[in-house]
């Protein structure tokens, strides 16, 4: 006899989940478990990051929710597309209507889904119009007689489950605490009735067989469920947004003319260069099926006076021609595969910038032009911070207001507990604070909760369009400004075939705006923005070869301004000018991260003229616009193809999967390929090594 649980949450069931998605994963795999279904409470956050990680731990992934409203209550397993299509939308409902009745709800769209419950109310209802696919759920510590009883009552046939909030056993006390937390409840004001059992850990299949000697069908139903959900989760199909009601024929054409046009516009004369580079985008474009995007971003774009696409977009003329971007591709010899590719399997988006004070009007249009039927914002999962953590924690153990602030003060945000926790006393910034008890359990606890999942808030600019309904992929719920917002962040909405639009404020656009009206106003001069153009301009490349670039979007950090400093102590001014420009600006600007000051010294030393060779002479094409210094994400996927002989495809997979959070495994994965492929070339260990280090 064998066991499936079909009952267990994550720590995106807020205030209820111990574990993150890769603990539940890892411990489910410590216990050799093949099957496991997630049903995080009211939501679908995780459902990617599950699939991800499950299939690489061996898992078969399972998929469902459990739906509280009120004193309803109902746990759902997808069983087809139709049923996960029905689940986004009862928890759409969930969030979104005032009216919302889980009982009425699931009468409506219960096609498709497997429904378990110990809500007997609920239960009856739902028989009335069918048993199939309906089981009363048998819980150790939930009256599991009581539904037992009921079960051979009504004929509905039990199912068991153990309600997993917890990854281990143990756990039980930090779940206290986290209770506490959500409810805003000191620890000693908790009811038995406001947490799980102690037992709501993830345990051996064995162990809850030995659990039901006196219902052995409730075990093997566990078994019959899981056979019959859908596990084959396939996120390949890119999902466009429409335009005008076009299909995809219409879309290009439509596309093609307009950028032929735009090319009159931008270039005066269609060159032979010209119409060769819009040929190679449009057969690029047609292949990949994105003409629709380049619509609708052109579309929404339009409705500011002034915008800016950045972003690997520049690259394209198609967006050129749009008006999309405003850098000429062919001047400056951009790559439109850095922007799409036939081998890129993920959609790229397109950043474009407005005047801060107006990206609400554009976002506006778009909910309008397209509708709330098609249209949600992309989400933020925000985690629990190092202050917040212990903020949250403290007040719970009845500690004042003085007493956590005292610590908390002290704590930067980009502390990490997970490191720093058990030294904290000794930090010098804490001398004078004593730490008695119970700081001591406080600490501990904030360490552990330290990066779970706490709230859903909105992306910065990600807009998604789809040609149907945004609900039947993805559930949605309400922000604070109104608007829809999807339940997944950025990452999910990219692997799961969305297309996002960024569509982002930018205070520089509002200045710049505001300064031409009043050089139009005062001096009755009108400036086309869109035909500025001041690379070549010696007082502009003045401002720049000071440093003296406050003010100006992408250049205005202290880091940023001390590169270019920098770069001036190699050059006199007319040196300075007879630079490229807006290649020597890309890159200052691209170079600045994290851990990145010996690849800033590097580069500053070889553009005033230190001699330099790549590390190996097949990265020589790669390295040398950027002499010898992975700079730019692109170059990431360039190497591993020259070096490692990976195909296009790989190589993109490879450079998207570097900027993921859930990167672990596959990032491991691909390294051994990495090496694997450049050995066979003749690539020595320490040119892998130095690759390798490069790109962390």
């Amino acid at each position: 006899m064998s066991f499936i649980h079909l009952n267990v949450h994550s720590d995106y069931s807020k205030g209820w989940g111990l574990g993150t998605i890769e603990e539940v994963c890892q411990a489910a795999r410590d216990l050799g478990i093949k099957q496991l279904a997630l049903t995080d409470t009211n939501g679908v956050y995780g459902l990617v990051f599950f699939v991800q990680i499950a299939k690489e731990m061996g898992i078969e992934p399972i998929l469902g929710s459990e739906l509280l409203y009120g004193e309803r209550r109902a746990v759902l397993i997808v069983k087809n597309r139709q049923g996960y299509t029905n689940l986004c939308h009862i928890i759409s409902a969930r969030h979104c209507h005032c009216d919302f009745d889980l009982t009425r709800a699931l009468r409506e769209r219960r096609r498709g889904l497997i429904i378990f419950s110990d809500d007997f109310s609920l239960l009856k209802v739902l028989k009335r119009d069918s048993m199939e696919d309906l089981f009363v759920e048998m819980s150790p510590g939930y009256q599991m007689g009581r539904c037992y009883a009921f079960s051979r009552k009504t004929g509905i046939p039990p199912l068991a489950t153990n309600r997993v909030y917890m990854v281990r056993k143990g756990q039980f006390r930090l779940h206290r605490i986290l209770r506490a937390v959500s409810l805003n409840r000191k620890l000693s004001r908790l009811t038995g009735e406001d947490t799980c059992r102690e037992h709501s850990f993830l345990n051996a299949p064995r162990d809850m067989i030995d659990q039901y000697p006196h219902a052995p069908i409730a075990i093997s139903n566990t078994v019959e469920v899981a056979e019959s959900s859908l596990s084959d989760w396939d996120f390949d199909r890119v999902i466009f947004p429409p335009f005008e009601k076009l299909d995809a024929e219409e879309a290009f054409n439509h596309l093609y003319r307009a950028t032929m046009d735009g090319c009159r516009e931008r270039y005066g004369k269609i060159t032979r260069k010209v119409r060769e580079r819009v040929a190679h985008e449009m057969g690029i474009i047609r292949e990949k099926g994105f003409a629709p995007y380049f619509l609708v971003v052109a579309d929404i774009t339009k409705r500011a006076g002034r915008s800016c696409g950045r972003g690997s977009a520049a690259a394209s003329i198609v967006s050129y021609a749009l008006g999309i971007t405003h850098v000429d591709p062919i001047k400056h010899n951009l790559f439109f595969e850095r922007f799409l590719n036939p081998g890129r399997m993920d959609p790229p988006d397109i950043d474009v910038d407005f005047a801060w004070d107006e990206r609400d009007q554009v976002i506006d249009y778009a909910f309008a032009r397209y509708g709330n039927r098609r249209t949600a914002m992309v989400a933020n999962h925000n985690t629990l911070g190092a202050r917040s953590a212990i903020r949250e924690v403290a007040k719970v153990f009845g500690l004042t207001d003085r007493e956590i602030g005292q610590v908390t003060d002290k704590i930067g945000f980009e502390w990490r507990l997970k490191e720093a926790w058990q030294e904290l006393a000794h930090n010098p910034k804490m001398r004078g604070i004593k730490f008695r008890k119970p700081w001591d359990d406080i600490l501990i606890a904030a360490f552990q909760l330290q990066g779970h999942f706490n709230h859903l808030s909105t992306h910065c600019g990600g807009l998604v369009i789809v040609p149907d309904e945004v609900r039947s992929y993805c559930p949605v719920e309400i922000s604070r400004s109104g608007l829809q917002v999807l339940q997944w962040e950025k990452d999910s909405v990219e692997e799961a075939g969305l297309v996002k639009i960024d569509i982002l404020g930018n205070r520089s656009l509002a200045v710049i705006r505001d300064t031409l009206d009043l050089v139009e106003k005062n001096y009755g001069r009108h400036i086309d923005y869109a035909r500025l153009n001041p690379l070549n301009d010696p007082q502009t490349a003045a401002i720049f070869y000071k440093g003296e670039t406050v003010g100006v979007f992408y250049f205005e950090s202290p880091a940023t301004r001390q590169v270019l400093t920098k770069v001036r102590s190699g050059f006199t001014f007319d040196e300075y000018l007879a630079l490229d420009h807006f290649l020597l600006n890309v890159v200052v600007t691209s170079i600045i991260r994290p851990a990145s000051n010996q690849a800033i010294h590097t580069w500053i030393s070889r553009l005033q003229g230190e001699k330099w060779a790549p590390p190996h002479p097949l990265l020589g094409p790669v390295l040398k616009e950027t002499l010898g210094v992975m700079v730019f994400q692109e170059q990431l996927s360039q190497a591993a193809i020259h070096l490692a002989g990976f195909d296009p495809a790989e190589a993109d997979t490879l450079r998207k999967t570097v900027s993921k959070k859930h990167k672990g495994k596959k990032l491991r994965d691909f390294y051994a390929r990495f090496v694997r492929g450049a050995s066979e070339r003749g690539v020595s260990r320490g040119v892998i090594e130095e690759d390798r280090k490069s790109v962390a």
